[in-house]
């Protein structure tokens, strides 16, 4: 479920990797279902994710992920390792291409290629379609 909620809030709400990787499970409002992603700067700014489905889909990665819990101080990250630990950006690029190849996308990409060129819609659709 992780690389599900990661996979949408990359290509449909347009997050930054280095933002996604920041997340904290005490920026989610749920009640709300709003996000407050951390800019690098400083400049905080506050999603409302309009999708039932991706709340959904928190709700139940936010379950799964007491399993990796470890209590330290990685606690309150969002995205963490099978060994507790916060995503490295590797961590992450490996990931996506894992789904990258359930997509049938034989070229090597990375997800800023994606969001950058004129496959935008295409290859969101395309990753969300396939690795569900």
């Amino acid at each position: 479920m992780r690389d599900m909620v990661m996979m949408e809030l990359l290509f449909y709400h347009k997050i930054e990797i280095s933002e996604l990787l920041r997340i904290k499970v005490s920026d989610y409002d749920r009640e709300k279902g709003i996000l407050t992603i951390r800019r690098k700067r400083g400049e905080d700014f506050s999603l409302r994710l309009f999708s039932q489905e991706l709340q959904r889909k928190i709700g139940l990665w936010l379950e799964e992920r007491k399993a990796f819990t470890r209590s330290g101080e990685y606690e309150d990250w969002m995205f963490l390792s099978k060994l507790g630990r916060p995503l490295s950006m590797e961590m992450f690029i490996q990931i996506f291409d894992k789904y990258r190849k359930l997509a049938g996308i034989e070229k090597k990409l990375t997800p800023k290629d994606l969001k950058e060129n004129g496959m935008k819609q295409y290859a969101r659709e395309l990753m969300m379609e396939r690795c569900q």
